[in-house]
């Protein structure tokens, strides 16, 4: 949808679900794997993509994401 609408960039909100009760059994690796996901399929459509309410988790992501 992003691309369709001439958008060049993302910005997913809650990325950081493992930290939130959520009735579903996320742990960090989970929200990892998931961040890093979003990341390449936003890449994969030439779309940069931007990194917000996860802190914790930036060391691992930092060269996935385009911005923060």
């Amino acid at each position: 949808m992003a691309v369709q609408k001439g958008c060049d960039g993302v910005e997913p909100d809650n990325v950081d679900g493992y930290k939130n009760n959520t009735g579903f059994d996320l742990t960090a690796d989970d929200q990892l794997t998931f961040n890093r996901l979003l990341a390449n399929e936003a890449h994969a459509r030439n779309l940069s993509i931007g990194l917000k309410n996860n802190v914790e988790q930036v060391p691992e992501l930092v060269t996935y994401f385009d911005f923060a």
